[in-house]
């Protein structure tokens, strides 16, 4: 809700000039893919080292909606850089909502307290996350630069 949602509806009252190519379809894909990789990865990791080490299955549901979030707010900081007052707003605003709403109102998501090797185990994964998602972002970047340069390629001869 605050890594998606929110933010999508405040950003949308931001103007802007650019103009949408006719591979906006593969353009959202080829950048949505990074963080879609990397929550599927790090939730399913989470997931087996919790039945490794034996964690309760409530604290590696919390643990996993936490690192999606972070995950979240990777591609959140992303997309509105380059930062100025409105999206600053926007992105710092929504993570203090987010822990605002997970500290006093978590019963409404299910969010309860952690064991301490759980929480241990979803930070290693958090800081893990960033490196995965640049490094996938970058890739995918580079995907990306190389089928529009072949399509314009191909368009001209």
């Amino acid at each position: 809700m605050f890594n998606i949602g929110v933010p999508a509806f405040l950003l949308a009252f931001e103007s802007s000039e650019r103009k949408q190519n006719i591979r906006f379809l593969l353009d959202v894909l080829l950048r949505s893919l990074p963080a879609a990789l990397t929550s599927f990865s790090s939730i399913a990791a989470m997931v087996v080292l919790g039945n490794v080490f034996n964690l309760p299955a409530e604290d590696v549901s919390v643990a996993s909606t936490f690192l999606l979030s972070v995950v979240g707010f990777l591609i959140l900081y992303r997309i509105c850089e380059p930062l100025n007052k409105y999206r600053a707003c926007v992105l710092f605003g929504c993570i203090a909502a987010m822990i605002f709403f997970a500290v006093f109102f978590n019963d409404l998501f299910a969010i309860s307290g952690i064991s301490a090797r759980c929480a241990l185990l979803a930070a290693v994964f958090a800081f893990e996350e960033e490196s995965i998602v640049r490094h996938l972002t970058k890739w995918f970047e580079f995907l990306r630069r190389r089928a529009v340069k072949k399509h314009l390629t191909h368009r001209r001869g």
